[in-house]
């Protein structure tokens, strides 16, 4: 899909808005934000190194070429999410859309976790620490990568996961906790809304309640019974389908899918700052 064409065209948003215009806006919103991601990270391939090839440079270019492709990597992470979002919500694939827009909530929190974390130990001049930090954001997870080749570790992560435990990973692969990236994006988001001059009395709670009820959809919960249920003909009896309708649609998009493009929004207000941190730390 090119940055031209709308994830979101206007007769599927009358659909969507039933002439609310805070809700087409929201739904129009979607678009720019993809509109934008498509300029930044659609672009041809980047070459960038890898670590082996930046031996001998020194530890600010080093951190500089890092967070340029952690930039890259999560704007285009961001991007496919945002197509995904609209192509599910165009087909009625409500599930499909809360999966994506679960997916794009938790990159943004990482994207701005990185971003604060970064300017804080550049201004403290933890550069090592960042590095460190730098190299976990690339290679960790709750799945050891570059121990899995090993054949003799492989098969005691095997006998760990039989047992019922997590197997162990060393702390710089270890990924972190997407329950402790999502605090700051929240905050964050709670900011822009009062210069914005919207009223939420309750800092940090708009992101979490999202997150909540995109978790209860992409699991098999709550959401599911909200989505594929409603009340039947006959008394205490529920009518159970296999698709969502517009009905179900609508619900999705005013309850949870309005938050998605201010989301995208701080993400990329985020990855714009890491570059200029990276160009920062390029030029010192």
């Amino acid at each position: 899909m090119s940055g031209e064409d709308p994830l979101l065209d206007e007769e599927f948003i009358r659909v969507l808005a039933i002439d609310d215009e805070y809700v087409a806006n929201a739904a129009r919103n979607v678009n720019r934000e993809f509109v934008r991601y498509h300029e930044a990270f659609g672009g041809d391939p980047v070459d960038a190194p890898m670590c082996r090839a930046l031996n001998g440079e020194t530890v600010r270019r080093h951190i500089a070429m890092h967070i340029g492709a952690f930039q890259r990597l999560q704007g285009v992470r961001i991007m496919e999410h945002l197509v995904d979002f609209g192509d599910a919500l165009r087909r009625r694939r409500v599930l499909s859309a809360a999966l994506s827009g679960r997916s794009l909530l938790e990159t943004a929190a990482a994207v701005v976790f990185v971003e604060e974390n970064a300017a804080r130990l550049l201004s403290e001049q933890h550069h090592e620490r960042l590095l460190d930090e730098l190299h976990r954001w690339y290679m960790g997870g709750r799945f050891d990568w570059i121990g899995a080749p090993d054949l003799d570790a492989d098969r005691e992560r095997m006998r760990v996961y039989t047992s019922g435990k997590e197997p162990s990973i060393p702390e710089d692969r270890k990924a972190t906790n997407v329950l402790t990236l999502i605090p700051r994006l929240d905050r964050r988001l709670h900011a822009t809304m009062q210069t914005q001059g919207i009223d939420n009395d309750v800092e940090g709670s708009v992101i979490r309640v999202a997150y909540a009820m995109l978790s209860d959809l992409c699991h098999p919960a709550t959401g599911t019974a909200i989505l594929y249920t409603q009340p039947g003909a006959t008394p205490g009896w529920v009518t159970m389908r296999s698709t969502a309708d517009d009905r179900a649609l609508r619900w999705f998009f005013w309850n949870v899918g309005l938050i998605i493009a201010p989301i995208a929004r701080e993400a990329r207000k985020s990855l714009g700052a890491l570059g200029e941190l990276a160009d920062t730390v390029s030029d010192a």
